[in-house]
């Protein structure tokens, strides 16, 4: 009986002294985190535009990606093009009227919501101007508008609502000049996506 009193007397012990270490580790943590400074009220609301404007060391990970990857966790890497031709049946959806990928992509660099390249190594940002000048067709040919009138007209796959915005389009173009004017959004059949196929270690 006094053995088993004894040995857990010791037990006791170790668990006293357990706690008093676990309380003075858990006293320092949360001295430690009293000391780190909190954030401004008045910090300014406009967010930096890259990794380096914070000072984040971005040696070996590809700033570009959405989960960017350390070069040495990288244990294969290939890059793919992926061509996607508008054309095909799977890919009608991507050119739906007023709704074209190419159309929404060129709204969303010329409201800044999208950053245009010069190339795909994303190296050179184009700004806006120079990235409507890219979309604009050179084609000095004069178009004969009441021939294109008549096509918009009897073309019997636009709703009224279509085929009034096309027409708009088209004296909008007309009372231009008919000179370099921007592409239409469906005069864009191709498209190309870039991605890189990655196994890493984690």
């Amino acid at each position: 009986m006094n053995q088993f009193k004894k040995s857990l007397s010791v037990i006791a012990l170790f668990v006293w002294a357990g706690s008093v270490v676990a309380q003075t580790n858990t006293g320092t943590n949360r001295a430690e985190r009293r000391d780190e400074p909190m954030p401004a009220n008045n910090a300014p609301a406009t967010q930096p535009n890259t990794p380096q404007d914070i000072g984040v060391d971005t040696r070996g990970y590809n700033v570009n990606s959405v989960h960017p990857i350390h070069d040495s966790h990288i244990m294969f890497k290939r890059t793919v093009w992926r061509l996607v031709d508008m054309d095909e049946k799977q890919n009608r959806p991507f050119m739906a009227v007023n709704n074209e990928i190419s159309k929404v992509i060129f709204d969303a660099v010329k409201s800044g919501k999208v950053i245009a390249y010069d190339n795909d190594s994303l190296d050179r940002k184009l700004s806006i101007s120079d990235f409507s000048k890219r979309i604009v067709d050179q084609n000095v040919v004069p178009i004969d508008f009441p021939t294109r009138r008549r096509e918009i007209q009897n073309d019997s796959f636009l709703t009224p609502q279509e085929r009034a915005k096309a027409l708009k389009e088209l004296d909008d173009q007309e009372r231009n000049g008919g000179g370099a004017t921007e592409k239409f959004a469906r005069d864009f059949s191709q498209m190309q996506i870039k991605e890189d196929l990655i196994f890493h270690k984690f």
